[in-house]
């Protein structure tokens, strides 16, 4: 007998017909604005923890931790085409960024000592996916994204009954700034 709310990963709901609503014919045009397109920046490492004072078995540990938390094997997350696209950047090498964080604090013999640690991982590297974060954007780009995923849950719920009542749960405040921007002129609206 087979689970009717997971079968395959789809619940009852997946294999109903998609219905026609009300948000179809200007579907296309809503979902072209460049401002829903969430650009993504790779962030800068951590910080290096402090090791000073720290043995070289310690020292080695912590900065072979710190690189591991920083940086992640290319075959984790990075595109392929061939070889890696190093989309965010990389390949990095773990000496030369041991050296720029810990070169002035760190023992030459620790140092090699974590470099050693990290390549028996891997000769490069890419930054960890944790470092991959959404680029800054205005309020208004904000409200315009946060308004537009709400509108593609209500439009794929409708999709899914054949009548769902034209309410969406909205925050007035994006609403508004919407609004308000419509009423700048056209110079000033880039600007909110």
């Amino acid at each position: 007998m087979t689970d009717e709310t997971n079968l395959n990963g789809f619940g009852p709901d997946d294999w109903k017909p998609r219905h026609p609503t009300s948000l179809d014919g200007s579907w296309d045009e809503l979902a072209a604005d460049p401002d829903l397109v969430e650009s993504l920046e790779t962030g800068p490492p951590s910080d290096p923890p402090d090791i000073r004072g720290l043995t070289n078995g310690r020292a080695t540990k912590k900065m072979a931790d710190w690189f591991l938390a920083n940086f992640e094997n290319p075959a984790e997350s990075t595109p392929r085409d061939g070889g890696y696209v190093y989309i965010w950047g990389g390949p990095y090498n773990a000496r030369e960024e041991l050296d720029e964080a810990f070169g002035v604090v760190a023992t030459e013999r620790a140092i090699e000592a974590a470099v050693e640690q990290i390549e028996n991982e891997g000769f490069e590297w890419a930054p960890a996916l944790s470092r991959i974060q959404p680029e800054p954007c205005s309020a208004l780009i904000a409200a315009k994204r946060r308004l537009m995923r709400i509108l593609e849950d209500w439009r794929d719920q409708a999709s899914r009954q054949k009548q769902l009542p034209p309410v969406a749960e909205f925050d007035v405040r994006d609403v508004a700034m919407l609004l308000h921007a419509l009423h700048q002129p056209p110079a000033q609206q880039g600007d909110a």
